[in-house]
């Protein structure tokens, strides 16, 4: 039997895919003393939740920017909370960002004068709540972009520089507003990287509905306050069924060895979130979703994360992996949890 030249290409082209795709295995592994950070005093700024992280390690050390949710799971103390704000003069229970340290990634201590990015001024376009972190060190300079919100439930994404990831001064305006259709009046869950190579900050960012976003699009520029969005954004949307056929809840990338790498949240038909990972060569566009997906699920019953698993923020250092995520238990308390992974890429 003879088999023509354009068969045998095709075949060994089939094979050279499988072996591609089957060499790579991903097992995550959850820290056995889970969460990391928790929630703080019940009537504190971080006390009903702790949730969506960016991490980086400088000079060794793990540094970590946090969401926090003001007030309490219970009805009845928040009530008096909320009362106790309203005579202080205050505008309400917010969420606000802090901030955190740890030499080993798994004790983490909270800076004392948390948070260290508060809402703005009333009337101001994030004057409700500010959270969803994304920080990047370049030239010695910290630059966070973050989700604000004003109080008819619109949120953009705004830019602060520091000099010290502590002490921030806010770009006055957003950086990026909502413009495209499928935005709706949503932006939010930034992720940022400076890329060496081509020397410019890429943005990876959720839109549309406000309580979970749908889908994700992707912006660059210069100086990482001008930004130029993809005109053929969204660029990673939802499955046409399964764990992430419903929505795309946020998209943290990593790049490595010349590949970009999306640790993503996403949430099914009934709402439950899980975590998957996807592969780019340009970042933008032709993503592979790892076969294995998802890679992190929630735990077992009446555990901290049995309920969901949230937004994740990986940090890649030589092959090992390690994933902070924030999960919900069954009364619906966020709290900040690692597992850990040989990762190699595929």
């Amino acid at each position: 039997m003879q088999i023509k030249k354009g068969t045998i290409l095709l075949l060994l082209a089939v094979t050279l895919f499988f072996d591609y795709r089957s060499g790579f295995s991903l097992t995550l592994t959850k820290y056995k003393n889970n969460p990391v950070i928790s929630t703080g005093p019940f009537y504190g700024w971080d006390g009903k939740d702790v949730y969506d992280v960016s991490v980086l390690v400088v000079d060794g050390k793990y540094r970590m920017w946090y969401s926090a949710r003001e007030g309490s799971h219970s009805d009845f103390f928040e009530y008096f909370i909320e009362l106790f704000h309203t005579l202080c003069g205050h505008a309400g229970l917010h969420n606000r960002i802090g901030y955190a340290e740890s030499g080993d990634s798994l004790t983490w201590i909270k800076y004392p004068e948390n948070p260290v990015l508060n809402v703005g001024e009333q009337g101001k376009w994030d004057d409700t709540n500010v959270d969803r972190p994304s920080v990047v060190c370049k030239d010695g300079l910290y630059h966070m972009w973050f989700t604000g919100w004003n109080r008819h439930g619109c949120s953009a994404i705004g830019h602060a520089v520091s000099s010290d990831g502590i002490h921030w001064q806010k770009t006055e305006k957003p950086v990026l507003v909502p413009t495209m259709k499928w935005e709706r009046q949503n932006l939010m869950c930034p992720n940022v990287i400076y890329d060496e190579q081509e020397r410019k900050f890429k943005m990876w960012y959720s839109g549309g509905e406000a309580r979970e976003p749908d889908s994700i699009g992707y912006a660059e520029s210069m100086d990482g306050v001008n930004w130029r969005k993809y005109p053929l954004s969204p660029i990673f949307t939802p499955a046409e069924e399964g764990w992430d056929g419903e929505k795309i809840g946020s998209f943290q990338v990593v790049k490595k060895d010349g590949v970009y790498y999306a640790f993503y949240n996403a949430f099914d038909s009934s709402m439950n979130s899980r975590i998957g990972v996807a592969r780019s060569l340009n970042g933008i566009n032709h993503w592979i979703r790892y076969p294995g997906n998802p890679v992190l699920r929630t735990g077992q019953k009446d555990s901290w994360d049995c309920c969901n698993v949230y937004k994740p923020a990986a940090v890649i250092q030589g092959h090992e992996l390690k994933l902070f995520y924030n999960a919900a238990n069954r009364d619906r308390k966020e709290q900040v949890g690692l597992a850990t992974a040989i990762f190699t890429g595929w």
